[in-house]
């Protein structure tokens, strides 16, 4: 079984922010395209997260050589 997690995947994340903001322009309702561009920017935050940690992981193995 692979060795891969959703959650340190940026690419995974980008992609589900993209779908929700093409979610939102599709959408009438004011409130309603309101929420889904808030789960769009939630889904950024956890590309930043996700980079960072990339980065740190990468880090510490550069750091062991």
């Amino acid at each position: 079984m692979a060795d891969h997690s959703h959650l340190d995947d940026a690419t995974y994340f980008r992609e589900r922010a993209k779908e929700w903001r093409a979610l939102a322009q599709q959408v009438d309702d004011f409130e309603d395209r309101n929420n889904f561009l808030a789960i769009a920017k939630d889904y950024d935050l956890l590309v930043e997260k996700a980079d960072a940690h990339h980065a740190r992981k990468a880090s510490a193995i550069a750091y062991k050589w």
